[in-house]
């Protein structure tokens, strides 16, 4: 590390020290660019910084049959609601997950609803065709379900939960999702912090992101993001 810029050098030694690699989103471009480039030159392996990109969808890419009628989708495709009409429904990404490596992305919790507070996130397969029912309620939907509790949800049961005292979901809340197509698991964070791994989860399947609301919560999509530390 003799030649490193003293900024690049302080970088590289955090994170050889083990802090999350998360930290590598709130750098300065610049300093970034010249972080990845000396990293690699002294043989550090840094997962990509440019994670999973996508915006919200009525349509499944995996399976156009049906389309949501229910959802309502703004800032650009960013933000997802429903409203005060209560109706379970869910809505996509408008990618694939790729089929190695990880993939990562976050929702904030925007606004917790008045008529409810319940969502799910996670992921469906190409099977999956109920637009107007909960995430978790197919066998090709697996989600993170919040209402009294926690729940992993999956094939329409509940196959773990997590008490809310463990699980604290408020206003501004950030809940991650990972997919590691590599060893077949799918993660759940909260704020950054791993929080519960999906009991139910393997390799094999053309996946897409998803989300399910059942009234007026308001959840807005953070993508492009590192993979937090596990």
């Amino acid at each position: 590390f003799v030649d490193a810029n003293a900024k690049v050098f302080d970088v590289l030694i955090d994170l050889a020290r083990g802090r999350p690699l998360g930290y590598l989103e709130v750098l300065d471009p610049s300093l970034l660019h010249l972080v990845l480039n000396d990293a690699a030159y002294f043989g550090m392996r840094l997962p990509r910084t440019s994670g999973l990109t996508f915006k919200l969808a009525f349509t499944s890419p995996l399976n156009a049959a049906n389309t949501n009628l229910y959802a309502c989708l703004s800032d650009q495709r960013r933000c997802y609601s429903t409203g005060v009409r209560a109706q379970w429904n869910t809505i996509f990404g408008d990618v694939e997950i790729p089929s190695s490596g990880q993939s990562y992305w976050e929702v904030e919790v925007t606004r917790l609803g008045a008529a409810s507070n319940y969502f799910a996130v996670g992921v469906a397969g190409a099977g999956f065709s109920h637009h107007n029912a909960l995430l978790g309620d197919s066998g090709e939907g697996w989600c993170l379900f919040y209402s009294d509790n926690v729940y992993l949800r999956c094939g329409g049961g509940n196959q773990a939960s997590c008490p809310l005292a463990a699980f604290p979901i408020a206003e501004g809340s950030r809940v991650g999702v990972l997919v590691d197509a590599d060893i077949g698991s799918l993660k759940f964070f909260l704020d950054g912090d791993f929080k519960l791994a999906h009991p139910s989860f393997g390799t094999g399947r053309a996946l897409v992101p998803a989300f399910s609301v059942f009234a007026d919560t308001l959840l807005t999509l953070r993508v492009g993001l590192c993979p937090p530390a596990t």
